[in-house]
């Protein structure tokens, strides 16, 4: 599973034991290190360590970002 990670780039989704849990991309800005963003996935969907029934998915996102100047509180 490491190896097939793009830090970066790649989204992922876990699924077993009757739960879900999923990073955005966007979470390798906190958890650059493939290890590190998988052990904290499992831990999200908590799990100890891959479950042997897991399936897994990689998926890419874009973000989008509003340009318009908002107004500050009033």
């Amino acid at each position: 599973m490491l190896a097939a990670l793009r830090p970066g780039r790649d989204g992922l989704v876990i699924a077993a034991d009757g739960r879900r849990a999923t990073f955005l991309p966007a979470v390798w800005a906190k958890l650059a290190e493939p290890d590190r963003f998988l052990a904290a996935l499992l831990a999200k969907g908590r799990w100890d360590g891959w479950p042997p029934d897991a399936e897994a998915w990689r998926y890419t996102s874009q973000e989008f970002h509003d340009r318009a100047t908002r107004p500050g509180p009033q």
